[in-house]
């Protein structure tokens, strides 16, 4: 295998492939494609052209970040600039497709990093590789943006060659540089470089160390801001399934070891313990082996409880002779009153969880709850995970929303390229929760968990060591392959959520800010520091 691979990517742990080697020696995949490609010659010269012009005002407002790896895509310096075009394209469909792809080949190399059959080299190679490929795509798909303008184009043209010869530094299968014919451009050469990786990662892995079974984590060229992290986690690890609604979107099972040991004590009281769901989907606990609705398997096992959903079309009637069933949607004033009613009808005095995942303003709902019934033992909350602390973002409650909610079979449809402005940031749910005595006990890629103080020595769980919440952040989000490309959440960006990891905590709220004031609705959410 290559040299590059083998020693974890271009991020100073390895060599660097030098000029004219071949990144690659027995690998022969070029051959069989060789008839299909485009070739188009690289440029010798790879000179950066100066950027097309800002949005008025908003150059003197940004940081400017220097990266010792892979850049940024699109470039902060062109992050605001008119991305419209993008959705219209004929292509957006092919991109789309590539991106969903990308994300299967990235869950291969979690997955077998995580059965120990993928040693750290060769992990970090390949997300180094697959990086660069994707950045490469994601050059191509915004290219609409800097067409019809010569010194645009000039730009486009200049950054596409670098992320070219990027691509080609780190690929595990490319000719030697002096025979170098560019197929940057061809998308189904992507699409054959991607199949290409998923089967080296499935198929040609090596065993690595023993015990060395933990999360595959991005290498420093990837993301400087994930070094020295371990991957090493509470465990289980997270098994997951496919959803056919939206296309290609994977579940992640919700049962880590702090959760699992938290439900045991619901479960344990039987009859006796009280949960309350909201969002209770379609009432199943788990599919295909994944639980999905922790708070569903408690109503399987015997709690007591109120469940809601918005969607009237799910049978949950009389699905559990304990639990109470609210269809149709709620707001955040009247929720309150619904729960309350199911706690006294049923003779319960206390809530041991609270799940909140209606995909929509979650934050404003808990922040009523907690004022008005009495203090759950635990919660375990959906939240944004594109917005780093100590940015706080909060979806305001909408009529509109939920109105639009109705018109479709799953809220996702709604969010279309706008899912990284839905929710709230695990900053504002902690400051939502804070007040009331919870602390934070599980961050995951979608969802957190937090208890009472008092719950955690009844639980016999030994807390993480204090850390601040945007370390928690990075192992749980930003460097967790696959991290930000989970549910195409950086394919809809426009923005490249690596900065946010990178940028220190006063230059991260003005990068938020800057897009948040380019894409925002001040209608619908808010956003501070």
């Amino acid at each position: 295998q290559a040299a590059i691979w083998a020693q974890g990517g271009v991020d100073g742990t390895g060599p660097a492939r030098q000029p004219g080697q071949p990144c690659c020696a027995g690998i022969a995949m070029r051959a069989a494609l060789a008839a299909a490609w485009l070739t188009l010659r690289l440029p010798s010269s790879t000179a950066k052209a100066a950027p097309p012009g800002l949005t008025p005002g908003l150059a003197a407002e940004l940081p400017v970040l220097t990266r010792t790896g892979l850049d940024y895509c699109p470039p902060i310096e062109v992050s605001f600039v008119d991305f419209a075009c993008v959705d219209n394209s004929s292509r957006a469909g092919f991109f789309a497709f590539l991106f969903r792809r990308a994300e299967e080949v990235l869950w291969a190399i979690a997955n077998a990093r995580e059965a120990g059959r993928l040693g750290l080299g060769k992990t970090g190679g390949s997300l180094s590789f697959l990086e660069s490929a994707m950045l490469l795509l994601c050059w191509m798909h915004l290219d609409c943006a800097f067409q019809g303008d010569k010194e645009a184009e000039s730009y486009w043209v200049s950054q596409f060659i670098v992320r070219c010869r990027e691509m080609q530094m780190r690929a595990p299968a490319m000719p030697p540089e002096e025979n170098a014919v560019d197929l940057c451009m061809d998308l189904e050469f992507l699409n054959s470089v991607l199949a290409h990786v998923r089967s080296y990662v499935l198929s040609e892995a090596n065993q690595s160390e023993e015990g060395d079974a933990v999360h595959a984590v991005y290498p420093p060229d990837v993301s400087p801001a994930c070094k020295g992290r371990t991957g090493a986690v509470l465990g289980p690890m997270r098994p997951l399934t496919r959803r056919e609604v939206p296309p290609d979107m994977y579940t992640l099972s919700v049962a880590m070891k702090p959760l699992v040991a938290m439900m045991g004590l619901v479960i344990e009281k039987g009859p006796g313990g009280f949960v309350v769901n909201l969002g209770a989907s379609d009432g199943e606990c788990q599919a295909q082996g994944v639980v999905m609705d922790a708070a569903n398997c408690a109503f399987d096992s015997g709690a007591r409880g109120v469940a809601v959903e918005g969607r009237r079309g799910w049978a949950l009637d009389g699905r559990w002779p304990s639990v109470e069933v609210h269809s149709g949607y709620i707001t955040p004033w009247n929720v309150s009153e619904i729960i309350k009613a199911s706690l006294k009808s049923q003779g319960a005095k206390a809530i041991d969880l609270l799940k909140i995942d209606l995909d929509h303003a979650d934050c404003t709902f808990a922040e009523e709850i907690l004022r008005r019934v009495p203090t759950p033992r635990a919660l375990h909350v959906e939240y944004n995970r594109a917005l780093p602390p100590p940015i706080i973002f909060r979806e305001h409650f909408s009529e509109r929303t939920l109105d639009s909610f109705a018109q479709v079979d799953d809220s996702w449809h709604v969010f279309g390229s706008r899912r990284h402005w839905i929710g709230c940031s695990m900053q504002a749910w902690n400051d939502v929760v804070a007040p009331h005595g919870f602390e934070l006990l599980q961050a995951d890629f979608q969802d957190l968990i937090f208890i009472q103080a008092g719950l955690r020595d009844q639980l016999g769980i030994e807390m993480p060591p204090q850390r601040s919440l945007f370390d928690h952040w990075l192992d749980a989000v930003h460097c967790t392959v696959p991290g930000r490309y989970l549910h195409g959440l950086q394919h809809h960006a426009r923005f490249d959520l690596r900065a946010l990891a990178e940028a220190g905590p006063q230059d991260r709220c003005r990068l938020a800010a800057a897009w948040w004031a380019h894409e925002g609705d001040a209608e619908l959410a808010e956003l501070s520091c």
